[in-house]
């Protein structure tokens, strides 16, 4: 997973893949979820990509119309809460979450 996520950051960093990635409800809805993944390094991952969106969305000149600043909002929201999603701008968390995993 930590591949896939380099590449998604990097990608990011360019207006048409960040454009390409914020077109799909699905993945952007994964990606702005904090629930979808179970681990911190995980959590982290999916983060940085968040903000590597978020950077590309308010450094580019976006047409209002794009799927891109369209997330803007969303982005935003999901940055100011962190990896972990569970605390607003200016708190720092106190620890990750505990995840529970399932026994085989």
């Amino acid at each position: 997973r930590k591949g896939l996520y380099s590449a998604l950051t990097g990608l990011c960093s360019r207006e048409w893949a960040a454009t390409d990635i914020c077109s799909h409800y699905e993945l952007l809805n994964f990606l702005l979820n904090p629930a979808s993944e179970p681990s911190q390094d995980g959590c982290e991952w999916r983060h940085g990509v968040i903000v590597a969106l978020g950077s590309t969305a308010q450094y580019n000149t976006v047409p209002s119309n794009s799927p891109l600043s369209a997330a803007g909002p969303k982005l935003r929201d999901a940055i100011s809460k962190g990896p972990y999603g569970t605390w607003g701008v200016g708190q720092a968390p106190t620890a990750p979450p505990e995840v529970a995993l399932a026994s085989s």
